[in-house]
């Protein structure tokens, strides 16, 4: 039988969340654009659907829609969050395998967009 695709053994669960909050933190603090160093992140929500994170949605999709929470000036904000798979994370998450290799180091900012004003946030794994 399946584990279901939230289990905490399948690759998008809450310990990879955590990892993702923790890395996106570190990576903001690294922008040189002062309102943006001066963020970071406070959690990455699940996605409510289960059907979004499973191997054919992400497969088909390339993508997991969800939301983060970005912290500016002592205030909490809801970012609209994009996930975007790469080759290396695409492969791995068919294959059920932990994502955490596919997340771009704090030193390196390209792996992210964020637009304060829209409060959305884009990042791209490996």
């Amino acid at each position: 039988m399946p584990e279901p695709e939230n289990h905490p053994t399948a690759p998008f669960n809450i310990d990879f969340c955590r990892f993702l909050e923790d890395r996106l933190s570190g990576t903001l603090f690294n922008f040189d654009e002062d309102e943006i160093a001066r963020r970071w992140c406070d959690g990455i929500l699940m996605p409510h659907l289960d059907s979004q994170v499973s191997k054919k949605s992400v497969n088909d999709n390339r993508k997991i829609i969800t939301k983060a929470w970005i912290v500016y000036e002592r205030k909490d904000f809801l970012f609209d969050c994009i996930i975007l798979f790469g080759r290396k994370s695409l492969s791995r998450y068919a294959r059920g395998l932990c994502l955490i290799v596919c997340v771009p180091g704090e030193e390196k900012t390209d792996w992210i967009t964020i637009d304060t004003e829209s409060k959305f946030i884009e990042l791209r794994l490996q």
